[in-house]
C-alpha cells in the first residue's frame, strides 16, 4: 500500500515524535508478539503533522500491519515514511499471499479496515493506493 498522504500543517515546524516513536514501539511490539519482523524507517526531514495528521497517521500503519498479520500471513512486514516538501508519503510493504483488492469495494467484502484507512487518508487531503494480487 502506498500513498500520498497527510500533507503538513503550517506553523512552526515540530519534529513527527510521537507518532514515529509509538509507531516504532507498536512495530516491535507486533515483532515480539508474532515473530514477523516489522521495520519502521523515516525517510526526509519530519515535518509537523498536527495532532489529528499524527494519530491519523499511527491508526492507518497500525490497521495496515493489522490487517497484514491477520490476514496475509508475511514473512517480514515494512513501514516507511518519506516526507517529502508538504507530504508525507507512506508505504506499507509485505510479502504475504495477497488478495484482490477489488474486493474492497464490495459491501460484503467484509474488507472495512481498508475502507477505514483511504477514508482517514482522503479526509486529510491525501490519496490512497493500494497494490496486491493474491
Amino acid at each position: 500500500m502506498t500513498g500520498k498522504a497527510l500533507p503538513s500543517s503550517s506553523g512552526s515546524p515540530r519534529l513527527l515524535g510521537v507518532p514515529e516513536t509509538a509507531g516504532s514501539q507498536l512495530a516491535q511490539r507486533i515483532s515480539v508478539e508474532t515473530g514477523i519482523p516489522v521495520k519502521l524507517r523515516s525517510v526526509g526531514a519530519p515535518q509537523a503533522l498536527g495532532p489529528e495528521g499524527e494519530w491519523s497517521l499511527l491508526m492507518l500503519v497500525r490497521e495496515a500491519i493489522q490487517n497484514a498479520v491477520t490476514h496475509a500471513a508475511p514473512k517480514n512486514i515494512a513501514v516507511v515514511l518519506t516526507f517529502d516538501h508538504h507530504c508525507l508519503h507512506v508505504e506499507i510493504e509485505d510479502e504475504g499471499c495477497g488478495f484482490e483488492p477489488s474486493t474492497c469495494r464490495s459491501p460484503d467484502g467484509h474488507h472495512y479496515g481498508l475502507i477505514g484507512m483511504r477514508e482517514r487518508v482522503e479526509k486529510l487531503g491525501g490519496e490512497f493506493h493500494l497494490t496486491s494480487s493474491p
